[in-house]
């Protein structure tokens, strides 16, 4: 069964700023990145919103399709690249008859679910220049390169945070020398640096075994 699903998959490119699922919406289609990274946004009634979740290399996006769920967050492409791409109803049969694909799911599941429960940690006791660097961090361990398009009224959504007060952070973080910020551009300069003036949280947000095993891909 395991074999079946990996032969539905197919190499998809995800373009930096795109959306490719809305919350509320059904889920028809699942994508495992490769060198992507989704950021997981929830918006409240009144509009704001605040990242609850990053999906790179080791989970997927799609995941209440196993459990007769829409998707419960917006999903931002934050780093391009990438990615496997299958109809849902592969995913399902796989879930319900492979307990090998069963486990990994619900190990993703789990990871999520504490990526979630940290970030809320995070946002409520950390300030805002040491999660930025947590931000950065994350998405660079989920596939992103030390390039990111990524600009301060970005970063304030996603951290839920006012736009100043991200530009009063990322200033702070440039001045060390640990990133170069130019016009919604940043270049990671120094990773220890980052990882020492961060809170953290990133590395409590474990990385899950990626599922289903990667078929070849080639690229001509």
């Amino acid at each position: 069964m395991q074999k079946s699903l990996e032969s539905e998959l197919e190499p998809v490119n995800l373009p930096t700023g795109s959306i490719i699922a809305a919350a509320g919406r059904p889920v028809r289609v699942i994508y495992f990145p490769v060198d992507a990274v989704v950021s997981l946004l929830h918006t409240d009634d009144e509009g704001a919103s605040a990242q609850v979740g990053l999906v790179g290399w080791d989970g997927m996006l799609g995941l209440g399709a196993c459990f007769g769920a829409p998707h419960r967050s917006t999903a931002l492409v934050l780093a391009g690249g990438l990615a496997l791409r299958c109809n849902a109803q592969p995913l399902q049969d796989a879930f319900e008859h492979c307990p090998s694909v069963r486990r990994n799911i619900l190990a993703w599941s789990g990871n999520l679910l504490g990526q979630a429960w940290q970030i809320a940690l995070c946002n409520r006791h950390h300030a805002p220049a040491p999660q930025l660097c947590s931000l950065l961090l994350l998405v660079m361990d989920r596939g992103a390169h030390g390039e990111l398009s990524m600009t301060h009224d970005l970063i304030a959504r996603l951290l839920g945070l006012r736009r100043e007060t991200i530009s009063q952070a990322a200033m702070r973080v440039q001045e060390r020398g640990y990133v170069r910020y130019t016009r919604g551009h940043i270049r990671v300069l120094d990773r220890q640096g980052l990882e020492e003036m961060s809170c953290g949280c990133w590395r409590s947000a474990a990385l899950a075994p990626h599922m289903p095993p990667e078929p070849a891909v080639t690229t001509g």
